[in-house]
């Protein structure tokens, strides 16, 4: 087990497989056919044992113990500039609560016209939550009365050496 402070994010199923990542070492899943497990950087596979080694054995964060599935590509650290990430788990059951403001949304989009009609669907969206969620759909850190809205932005994080296939 890992007895040391762990920076966790959590991630649908889809995470990994969106991403295109391959795995350092097992597989690249939060949830191991209703398992729960998680996926540790390599980083962090390396300060404790080779990367294989800890596939397969366990992992206790906070109250719960969970898998080790597997390891992340070596220079993968997540995909928010400055807050690396150690550890990956699936969401909890039913997502996150609404309101949350830590949720991110990702996709993989890939051609100019289909980027257009995502953009569309987003605004769609967008302008349906703040009708539907009038309360918890609002505010911004530059307008905290205007209904949020879901934006279209390309992504160039990953480390080009964390991925096989293009983004």
């Amino acid at each position: 087990e890992l007895e040391h402070a762990v920076r966790v994010a959590r991630v649908s199923e889809q995470f990994f497989t969106i991403l295109g990542l391959p795995a350092s070492a097992g597989e690249l899943r939060v949830d191991a056919g209703g398992q729960p497990s998680a996926v540790i950087s390599f980083t962090v596979a390396e300060q404790h044992k080779s990367a294989s080694d800890l596939v397969g054995r366990t992992l206790s964060i906070g109250d719960r113990t969970v898998l080790i599935a597997g390891v992340a590509p070596r220079h993968f650290r997540g995909l928010q500039v400055g807050r690396e990430c150690d550890v990956w788990l699936a969401l909890p059951p039913g997502g996150a609560a609404r309101g949350d403001r830590r949720l991110s949304l990702i996709a993989r989009v890939p051609r100019a016209a289909d980027r257009e009609r995502a953009d569309a669907d987003l605004q769609r969206v967008s302008d349906e939550l703040a009708t539907q969620y009038p309360t918890t759909n609002r505010g911004s850190f530059l307008d905290p009365t205007a209904a949020r809205r879901i934006s279209l932005r390309p992504y160039s994080h990953l480390d080009p050496t964390a991925n096989t296939q293009a983004i």
